[in-house]
């Protein structure tokens, strides 16, 4: 393992507040069309396409309107368990009937882009940020 010496300095991914707000947008817009598609989709194919075209659809709403880390997160979730049955679908092994690589890769990385532009707009969560949340405090005190 190599160690950076003291006069090395990792340099950290920064955002201004106004490009994580632009990468929110956009991410915001592209879910609405990978949701569009796949709503389209769903009419030929059956209703789960359907389904997760509105799932998506909503999750890029949340991620607007809350800034969410959640969201994020759920989104790059939603995209891998698409993207690993559209690869399995693709192989051959089980047939899912969906075989939107391209969908769920662009999903995946709206995703990881979000989750990078909340976390730029809110911070890194810290533990005692954890703790005070779900304790509440015994002194009273905010």
């Amino acid at each position: 393992m190599i160690v950076p010496s003291p006069e090395q300095r990792t340099e950290k991914l920064r955002f201004s507040a106004s490009q994580a707000w632009n990468m929110i947008n956009e991410v915001y817009i592209a879910c609405l069309v990978i949701s569009v598609i796949y709503i389209a989709m769903g009419l030929f194919e059956g209703a789960l396409l359907m389904m997760e075209g509105v799932l998506i659809g909503a999750l890029g709403i949340i991620l607007l309107k809350e800034t969410s880390r959640a969201a994020a997160l759920l989104l790059i979730s939603i995209c891998v368990i698409s993207f690993s049955n559209s690869m399995v679908s693709w192989l051959g092994v089980i047939d899912f009937g969906e075989r939107n690589i391209l969908l769920a890769f662009i999903g995946i990385w709206c995703g990881i882009r979000g989750l990078k532009a909340t976390l730029a707009l809110k911070g890194m969560p810290t533990v005692d940020d954890a703790i005070r949340r779900i304790l509440p405090d015994p002194f009273g005190k905010k």
